[in-house]
């Protein structure tokens, strides 16, 4: 999962850099009439690291998908009181791992990529709650792989 990270992190940065720079030297060299410029290499740099992202999760996918469900196996033991309280899974594990994210994908929004959503989506179908047990469905890689393709599968710049 590292490898994917870096990787994404490595690129994104550098479409990052290079957008500021164009934005910079088109709000210098034309002033107000930068702006639309500016928005198109907006949609530019989004466009790209959407593309960038979906060819990582092609090639690192089944990684991260390994690795997410370690966690999530790991985090009924440890966390099972907060998977069962919707505020406190929000609170320790929906807001924690958004922090987590690298930048070059916390960059889209919160809200455009439907964060939020997605976890309280992934609570009520990768996770058993029968009272204060949890334990974790079977089927829960796959809809974690499944999930995390989709939501990557949104064109950020909409």
């Amino acid at each position: 999962m590292a490898n994917f990270l870096d990787k994404f992190k490595e690129v994104s940065n550098g479409v990052i850099n290079k957008s500021r720079s164009a934005a910079t030297d088109l709000r210098d060299k034309y002033g107000e009439q930068a702006n639309i410029a500016v928005k198109d290499l907006k949609v530019k740099y989004c466009e790209q690291i959407h593309k960038t992202a979906l060819q990582l999760w092609d090639r690192y996918g089944e990684e991260i998908s390994s690795a997410a469900i370690e966690i999530v196996k790991g985090s009924v033991k440890r966390y099972g009181r907060w998977i069962v309280d919707k505020d406190l899974y929000k609170t320790h594990i929906v807001d924690r791992l958004w922090e987590m994210l690298p930048m070059p994908i916390r960059v889209f929004g919160r809200e455009r990529l439907g964060w939020d959503a997605l976890m309280m989506n992934l609570r009520e179908n990768i996770f058993h709650i029968e009272g204060e047990e949890v334990s974790v469905n079977s089927d829960a890689r796959e809809k974690i792989a499944t999930a995390l393709k989709s939501m990557l599968q949104h064109h950020p710049a909409e």
